[in-house]
């Protein structure tokens, strides 16, 4: 069944037209009276389209084929050079076990290194489907089929359960449809079997008949999102070969019911952009690729249609580097271009392929072929410069600011939001600081991997509140139970201050009230070229505390009043306070390859600053640096109020002062409200 609406719709333009195929016209969503399709007639649905029937049925596949020559026979070439870049590699060989870290003693392994089945194959494929040169099917031949010979995709709980079976369903269901007319007959029941008997056990899993599925009524969680997926795509390549894989696509298309209905409509994700991209990889696919089967309108979300600012709001000043809050790096993993240039199709979205085409360009062979299939070179791309340069998701608990859109600006991010949830740390009210592309204030993102790691019943120092720019109460972790959070109250801007507020008392055991503003100070006449950040931490304790305010330096620190800083490796080495060094002063410096930030303690009085590499008994990261700022002794009530200009090299420090209400940053007088709840004022 294919949508033939496009036609009349995009009849002026190719481009638009193959687009508009592959990706179909939003079905309408049936209403409570109608009768859902039993298992037997989504699989009769299916048949009667045909091969292919994944991604294109033969109207799209036959216009394709004049695309490549006209309208994208650049993203065709670039995806054939990919395909022959890798025409010599070799699937890989079975691996023994080698045991999952965070449950030692045990034979469950994840088994990630078959993944590469789900991203190789669908490339190979498309180029064999397009270009009849033996060499492409010959590639295409020997990844599909290697999967069949290991003893398991997975092992232990995740045994034929979980991300490496799902990957490796994926990428053969895809070969298996769109080469089915050029398999040999032996080939096509091979695969066959091999898509029946390991696709039987995803669905048990998911059906609950197996005790493996740990995921399955995780909505909000990734492996979730992928094994559902591919659960459904397997459906669609065997319907009408196997028998009853209708109801795998009704089990798949139920789990994507919840997934997408949880979803929030600001289009963020608790887990972080790293997370968040190889998710939405799964549910773009999904709903992409069963889309012409079901009649429940995915693509009607909110969240869906808002998710491109998530990525574009969480970038560092350089749109292909992030805010790397949880687990992952300051880059994107997956090929977030292809995701942004479907959803951009689909909604007819400007900033959408805008923010598609900003992103870095990867030379693999999975990004190339989505990108040939999603992009619409007919739609015009619109960059950001008459947005916003702040935006909070409150919903889930991440803002961010930016001086411009430029290459050259500051970005600050803050992270508030559930504490615990699977890749995320015990960091509420953690923020990073960005100069020009340089972290100056950073997170470790995903530190090494060991026992109780992702329960976080293990104190690493990647995970805890100690390795965050984070607020420290008695020296303790914020809390792990499922009601610790924080919640951003306040988000504003006026006369070029940029002001956020998130309220992080539930995060804090022992805690009457913990609340963290960040104020963003835009560039303007008397500052630097990027203004200066205030942070103001007011907390109220049951009981006396310890407090310590802590950062993640970017570059070493020196402690002392420094007007003018020369930036670069040899510079950053003078003058460095060596791990372990204290200091009862309030000033201090962060050297930066490019830029430097002069930071000044002005509440409260009598701090001891002290430079650690890593603080606890697991340290867990590479040349980890932090900077530990502590009040004196212990009380209830607790003020930290920290002043940070990032300036660029040579650029002239200004004087910090505090004054009656608020600070002096050299000649603005910034005053806060004086019980937090409104933006500082001028």
């Amino acid at each position: 069944m294919h949508s033939s609406s496009y036609h009349h719709n995009a009849r002026n333009s190719i481009g638009a037209l193959v687009v508009l195929a592959l990706i179909g016209a939003c079905p309408r969503a049936k209403t409570a009276e109608e009768v859902a399709m039993n298992a037997s007639e989504l699989e009769a649905r299916i048949v009667k389209a045909g091969r292919p029937r994944l991604f294109l049925q033969a109207p799209e596949l036959a216009e394709l084929k004049q695309a490549i020559r006209t309208t994208h026979a650049q993203d065709w070439e670039r995806l054939k050079a990919a395909v022959d870049r890798s025409l010599d590699d070799d699937p890989p060989e079975n691996r023994a076990i080698e045991g999952d870290p965070t449950r030692p003693g045990t034979p469950n392994d994840e088994m990630l290194w078959q993944r590469a089945f789900g991203y190789r194959i669908p490339g190979l494929a498309l180029v064999a489907l397009l270009d009849p040169d033996p060499e492409y099917f010959e590639a295409a031949r020997k990844w599909a089929l290697k999967p069949g010979e290991y003893p398991l995709w997975g092992a232990g709980v995740f045994e034929g359960s979980d991300l490496a079976a799902a990957h490796e369903l994926y990428g053969i269901s895809i070969a298996y449809d769109w080469l089915y007319d050029r398999w040999s007959p032996e080939d096509r029941a091979r695969l066959r079997q091999i898509l029946a008997e390991h696709g039987k056990v995803m669905y048990d899993t998911a059906a609950g008949i197996n005790s493996r599925g740990w995921w399955k009524n995780t909505w909000r969680q990734n492996h979730a999102w992928c094994n559902y997926g591919a659960l459904g795509v397997t459906a669609v390549a065997l319907a009408g070969d196997v028998p009853g894989v209708g109801e795998w696509l009704a089990k798949a298309d139920w789990g994507f019911q919840h997934i997408v209905s949880e979803l929030p409509e600001e289009g963020a994700y608790e887990e972080g952009v790293p997370y968040w991209g190889y998710g939405m990889e799964s549910l773009i696919r999904f709903i992409t690729a069963v889309r012409p089967y079901l009649d429940h309108d995915f693509c009607a979300s909110p969240y869906l249609r808002s998710t491109h600012l998530f990525r574009l709001y969480l970038a560092g000043p350089q749109i292909g580097t992030i805010a790397n809050f949880g687990d992952g790096p300051t880059r994107d993993w997956h090929a977030i271009a292809p995701l942004m240039y479907r959803l951009a199709a689909e909604y007819r979205d400007p900033l959408a392929q805008w923010l598609a085409d900003a992103l870095v360009r990867t030379r693999d062979l999975d990004a190339a072929m989505y990108n040939l299939l999603w992009r619409d070179p007919s739609l015009t791309s619109q960059g950001p410069e008459q947005l916003p340069l702040w935006h909070a998701f409150t919903e889930t608990g991440f803002a961010a600011a930016r001086t411009s859109w430029q290459d050259d600006a500051l970005t600050l991010h803050l992270r508030s939001g559930k504490a615990d949830v699977s890749h995320s740390h015990l960091d509420v009210n953690n923020f990073l600081l960005n100069a020009a592309g340089e972290w100056l204030l950073k997170d470790y993102g995903y530190g090494k991997v060991g026992p109780g790691y992702f329960s976080k019943e293990t104190a690493y120092f990647s995970n805890s509140t100690l390795g965050h720019n984070c607020l420290v109460i008695g020296g303790r972790d914020q809390r792990k139970e499922d009601d610790s959070r924080g919640v951003i109250t306040g988000a504003a801007e006026q006369d070029e201050i940029v002001w956020f507020r998130s309220d992080a008392t539930a995060a804090y055991g022992g805690a009457e009230s913990v609340v963290r503003e960040l104020t963003l100070v835009r560039p303007h006449a008397g500052t630097g070229k990027w203004g200066y950040v205030i942070v103001r931490d007011r907390a109220r304790t049951k009981a006396a505390e310890s407090f310590d305010f802590m950062l993640q330096p970017g570059g070493p620190v020196s402690f002392a009043s420094v007007e003018v800083v020369a930036c670069g490796p040899e510079a950053q080495a003078a003058g460095a306070a060596a791990p372990g060094e204290t200091c009862t002063g309030d000033r201090f410096v962060i050297r930066g390859e490019r830029a430097w930030l002069a930071g000044r303690v002005l509440a409260p009085k009598g701090v001891v600053m002290s430079v650690a590499s890593g603080i606890g008994e697991h340290v867990n990261v590479d040349s980890p640096l932090t900077l530990r700022i502590s009040a004196p002794g212990t009380s209830r009530e607790m003020e930290f109020v920290v002043v940070l200009a990032p300036l660029a090299d040579g650029e002239t420090a200004p004087e910090i002062e505090a004054i009656k209400g608020g600070v002096r940053v050299g000649k603005d007088q910034i005053l806060f409200s004086p019980d937090g709840a409104k933006p500082p004022t001028r």
